[in-house]
């Protein structure tokens, strides 16, 4: 029949796009790519950043990205230890948006986060150097900070579970730490509200709390 050909034309187009994302998927080692994601990270921000997990690439449901432990390192002048590190991350994209050179995040996973936030006397923060440079570093409040990181990026959820969050602050003289930190977001949309569910332990000194 006239259809039949035209038909197995497509049959056969798609079982070879299939094979080739399954010849892909076995093949591809994102583990080449460390060196030069370290490089990057290094040449945007100065840091060090450690990938000393597999990093391990997934197509279904989403593409995603799975990397073991990650650590990101201090901003100069400040105390030795990581900035922030992971004992796993897991970023998904969605695919068709891709299609359009556009960049939807599915979601964000971070497990065992460690978080070290430092403000110190002259009031610079080991956290605004990573701010776009212009931005109101020492005076935005957290959604202009967010709104400035984010641009136009969606990001339809964020969630952190076994974490900590560690802030001190010279000016005041206090410390304070979140932990077990357990969080989940809805969808960033830059410059509007976002759903929050916070589950942790507050523990603060001077005073005492």
């Amino acid at each position: 029949m006239p259809l039949l050909r035209p038909l197995a034309w497509l049959l056969g187009l798609l079982l070879l796009i299939v094979a080739l994302l399954a010849v892909f998927a076995l093949t591809f080692d994102a583990n080449r790519y460390k060196p030069e994601i370290q490089a990057l990270v290094k040449e945007q921000t100065g840091r060090e950043l450690s990938i000393d997990g597999k990093i391990n690439l997934s197509f279904y449901p989403n593409i995603a990205l799975q990397l073991g432990q990650v650590k990101l390192g201090n901003a100069t002048g400040f105390a030795k230890e990581s900035f922030a590190e992971a004992e796993n991350a897991r970023v998904a994209v969605q695919f068709l948006p891709l299609l359009e050179q556009q960049l939807k995040i599915n979601d964000v996973h971070l497990q065992g986060l460690k978080l070290n936030l430092h403000r110190v006397k002259s009031g610079k923060t080991n956290w605004q150097d990573l701010l776009p440079e212009g931005s109101s570093q020492a005076t935005a409040d957290a959604g202009e900070a967010m709104t400035s990181l984010l641009g136009g990026l969606v990001i339809t959820g964020v969630s952190v579970s076994d974490s900590q969050v560690r802030w001190r602050d010279d000016q005041q003289g206090t410390a304070l730490t979140l932990a077990p930190l357990n969080l989940q977001t809805g969808t960033f949309h830059p410059g509007k509200p976002v759903a929050i569910s916070l589950d942790t332990n507050l523990k603060q000194s001077a005073p005492a709390l």
